[in-house]
């Protein structure tokens, strides 16, 4: 059985390829929330959080 995803204005993909859309594009957007930041680590690979407050490590 093949079922259709419908959009409005009349666009339609299988089923299967509108979930593996969608999981990519949820990747793309968890990525989008990890970012670099500059700022120098002591030798345990830490540093201030200066802005935020704290100490972390990565």
């Amino acid at each position: 059985m093949k079922v259709m995803v419908v959009f409005e204005g009349g666009a339609y993909m299988h089923s299967k390829t509108f979930v593996l859309v969608a999981l990519v594009a949820s990747m793309f957007m968890g990525v989008a929330q990890a970012y670099a930041h500059s700022g120098g680590t002591d030798e345990n690979g830490c540093h201030h959080d200066r802005k935020r407050g704290g100490y972390h490590c990565h």
